[in-house]
């Protein structure tokens, strides 16, 4: 089969044929490629003013002053390179603006295929794709910017191929797929082994659906109409949508170099809506490629008297088609624009967001934060219902809360709880509304997961109950106060010892509860809580009890912090009176024991005693009767008596001692 050239005037309108003459004489004085780095250069003061970096941004890029780039081959419109090798497209002329604004000069690299792009990157030979699909596989290793671009994704086949509804439709299909192209990872991930017929270039992957060398391509609207359109593709037609919602764009980014990607984030937010009209405009609304202005420059030059004629006759209903295109084009990028805004906030936002479908319950849309919390994927949850999937823990509360939105009430901030793929209890903070997709009413849910912070709470729950426990049931005093003294709290047995009530609490100083001396050593203690945090050893203090009696407390203390801050400090106490008491008593025994020692005289060394009459000679050689040496000389004390011998020996001669005898 022979690829058709575009055909004047047979195949153009008279009307067209002539207002495309007004179009086209000063296209073939014109090139785009003269003024190429001077076309963006009014929106760079712009882009620049709306930009903001911090001092560590800055001095990466100053550190970096050369950036490697590339892209696609060939994926007009987007991007591809003209017949001297410079690059072209939306994504050549965003990434020349973007760079040209922040000041980081550009190394491109050019015609190089699409594996081999991927390849460099992953080598760090290339740090920057200028044009790049978000895919499991690429997050490996590159980081993605937010979307600048944002289309659906289509089927493209033949006009005479049979009805094809959709992906489930491709099955016996052979389909031409560009390698490592992020729509056939897609596909592969969710329809496993289908007889892909590979390529390099889209370009390459259109020529075989139109030569009849594979049945279907998948490719994004905007680059297939593009290449139907400017390419003579007549014979080929957008056949149906895909189920994968729209083709996001991204500059993608080797992994080690997430400054830049935050960098480019906000290049991309500080582009002036101009520039991004202006660029769209460029290449999505050209009308006509090279090869046909050259065709139609030749025929004007045959016809231009005629032409003239014919013109001025349709002068008046020209400017008026040109209004409405114009106004047709505005409106376009607008609608655009505001796809792609809302397309990037829906993609990247950090919340689960569903829209369903209130009639069947189906998914219609989700972003990658509910794969994320529910652990589905994507191809698992779209055009199935929660329900079916087992989703909400109690099906009731979203049936509840699927008719509240249906009766036009906004949700806000309810909590729910959910099961994930892996049976896992998940916790959600949900806000709804109502909204149409086509004529279908919707129901789009915003979920916050809020699994952690209720797993938090939970822990710090249970910790503060431990805590409190350990407090009030504390056989010692536990007393909490500020640095300037001021009673905050204190257990039972810590408001016995103070002998107060939890209401005087706040009355009552600590430091007014001792004395000059004591008060120093709190000061210090307080001191070395301040800074390490806790006190070293543990101090003995006398305080004063409300009955106007002392006890002593052996107390230590630790801080308590809250958000950082010390703010007050809990001090672990014992009291130790009774223990002080005996202490006093100790001494005072052991003193009167001491005195008492000191009054005790002692017998010792070599004593002289008289053999006969039993006298002890004292050291001044005066013989002493026993008993007054002893008694001067010890503790003891004599009382007289007569033993049994010594009586028979005196008074046994007596008549009376016979018989007393």
């Amino acid at each position: 089969m022979k690829l058709q050239t575009v055909g004047l005037p047979n195949q153009i309108p008279g009307k067209v044929l002539f207002l495309i003459l007004l179009m086209v004489i000063p296209l073939g004085f014109f090139s785009y490629a003269d003024v190429e780095s001077t076309v963006f250069d009014q929106f760079i003061p712009q882009l620049r003013q709306n930009l903001y970096l911090t001092t560590e941004e800055q001095l990466w890029i100053k550190n970096h002053p050369v950036i490697r780039i590339a892209g696609p081959k060939s994926f007009p419109p987007f991007y591809f390179h003209n017949e001297n090798g410079i690059e072209q497209g939306i994504g050549a002329d965003y990434y020349r603006l973007i760079f040209r604004s922040l000041g980081v000069e550009t190394e491109t690299q050019r015609n190089l295929p699409w594996t081999e792009v991927l390849s460099g990157i992953k080598d760090k030979r290339i740090d920057v794709i200028a044009f790049s699909a978000k895919t499991e596989e690429r997050e490996q290793y590159l980081d993605f910017t937010r979307p600048y671009l944002s289309f659906p994704l289509i089927i493209v086949s033949r006009t005479d191929a049979a009805y094809i509804g959709g992906l489930n439709d491709l099955i016996d299909k052979r389909i031409a797929c560009v390698r490592k192209n992020a729509a056939c990872e897609w596909i592969k991930r969710d329809f496993g082994a289908l007889n892909f017929i590979w390529v390099n270039t889209p370009l390459e992957a259109m020529e075989y659906v139109a030569f009849d060398k594979a049945d279907v391509h998948i490719e994004n609207l905007a680059a297939a109409t593009y290449q139907i359109q400017y390419k003579g593709f007549n014979n080929l037609k957008i056949a149906a949508p895909t189920s994968y919602g729209n083709y996001n764009i991204h500059f993608a980014v080797r992994k080690d170099w997430n400054e830049l990607v935050t960098i480019l984030n906000k290049a991309l937010s500080a582009v002036p809506a101009e520039a991004d009209i202006a660029i769209r405009s460029k290449w999505l609304s050209q009308n006509l490629d090279q090869e046909f202005q050259q065709t139609l420059i030749k025929w004007i030059l045959i016809i231009s008297g005629v032409a003239l004629v014919i013109i001025l006759i349709i002068l008046r209903w020209n400017r008026r088609l040109r209004n409405e295109i114009a106004e047709r084009k505005k409106l376009t990028a607008a609608l655009s624009e505001s796809e792609a805004v809302f397309s990037a906030v829906f993609q990247n936002s950090p919340a689960a967001i569903t829209i369903s479908s209130i009639k069947s319950g189906k998914y219609i849309n989700i972003n990658d934060a509910v794969t994320t919390f529910t652990g589905f994927l994507h191809s698992e949850m779209i055009n199935g219902t929660a329900n079916d999937l087992n989703i909400w823990e109690n099906p009731a509360d979203r049936q509840q809360l699927v008719e509240k939105i249906s009766d036009g009430e906004t949700v806000r901030n309810k909590e729910f709880s959910f099961i994930d793929r892996n049976g896992k209890r998940k916790f959600g903070l949900i806000s709804g509304t109502r909204i149409k997709v086509g004529n279908d009413p919707c129901v789009m849910l915003v979920t916050m997961d809020i699994t952690d912070l209720k797993q938090t709470e939970k822990r710090l729950e249970e910790t503060k109950e431990r805590y409190t426990s350990l407090f009030e049931r504390s056989l010692d005093p536990v007393i909490i106060y500020d640095l300037q003294g001021q009673l905050i709290d204190a257990n039972l047995i810590g408001l016995e010892l103070l002998g107060v009530t939890k209401e005087e609490l706040s009355s009552i100083n600590l430091f007014e509860l001792m004395d000059q001396e004591q008060q120093k050593m709190l000061i210090q203690s307080n001191e070395e809580i301040v800074q390490y945090g806790g006190q070293k050893e543990l101090r003995e203090y006398k305080l004063r009890h409300k009955d106007g009696s002392n006890y002593w407390l052996e107390a230590t203390g630790t801080a308590i912090y809250e958000d950082g801050k010390l703010i007050a400090i809990q001090g672990l106490g014992r009291n130790i009176t009774d223990r002080k008491k005996a202490e006093q008593e100790q001494k005072r025994l052991i003193s009167k024991l001491l005195d008492a020692l000191d009054n005790i005289k002692n017998l010792k060394g070599m004593l002289p005693i008289c053999a006969n009459c039993k006298k002890i000679r004292d050291d001044k050689g005066y013989w002493n009767q026993i008993e007054s040496y002893i008694e001067e000389h010890s503790e003891a004390l004599f009382s007289h008596g007569i033993c049994p011998d010594c009586a028979e020996q005196l008074y046994g001669h007596e008549p009376w001692f016979g018989k007393k005898k």
